[in-house]
């Protein structure tokens, strides 16, 4: 009787060891890692370095620890830094697709202002007085509106990143408008002089 008392209490001891081990040995969280890692590539294909560059870094500097603490298989602080970053991450890509559309609609919207400003300077009568010369504009203006549609569906599609890498378009067509009046005045200067009558000697 006491033997098996005392078999069965040793049992208890072992099972209960082994409860208190597995407790201690924390599974790592693989699967939870792997997950956010792809999460933040997409943020950052989606522009995350553009549209919300400190949240970036910071939530950057975070997987950088999470991945140490997995190197150094210290699983228990692993998780509780993955569980955190979740929210991080997901709110890292709603700040990305906010800023993205807000400042990608500005660019469109601007190349569009530039344009119209360029349209207004190619009257008939400006055309007229540059003479051959006007046509390289008129051919910069078909060029243009097709890039600011590429970047109108880029915007409409999401892919607030791509219209940013074509933001120089707006300074192209300031510039353009910038080189189309002073060949327009300089156009006029010499027909003024044309029409200028000569000097009696």
């Amino acid at each position: 009787m006491q033997a098996k008392s005392y078999l069965s209490s040793a049992v208890r001891t072992v099972v209960l060891g082994g409860f208190i081990l597995l407790a201690g040995c924390a599974q790592p969280p693989t699967e939870k890692v792997t997950s956010l890692q792809n999460d933040l590539s997409q943020c950052e294909t989606m522009g995350a370095g553009v549209f919300a560059p400190a949240d970036f870094e910071k939530v950057s500097q975070k997987m950088a620890e999470l991945t140490g603490l997995m190197d150094q298989k210290k699983y228990r602080k692993a998780t509780a830094l993955a569980d955190s970053l979740v929210a991080e991450v997901a709110a890292l890509k709603s700040t990305v697709q906010t800023n993205g559309k807000d400042m990608a609609g500005k660019m469109v919207e601007s190349a569009n202002q530039e344009l119209g400003m360029l349209k207004v300077q190619l009257s008939p009568e400006n055309l007229g007085i540059l003479g051959d010369a006007a046509q390289k504009y008129s051919d910069q203006v078909q060029e243009y509106e097709g890039k600011i549609a590429t970047m109108q569906s880029d915007l409409d599609n999401g892919a607030y990143l791509q219209v940013h890498e074509n933001s120089p378009l707006v300074g192209q067509i300031s510039a353009t408008v910038q080189s189309f009046n002073t060949e327009l005045e300089q156009a006029k200067a010499a027909q003024a002089l044309k029409k200028k009558p000569a000097r009696r000697k």
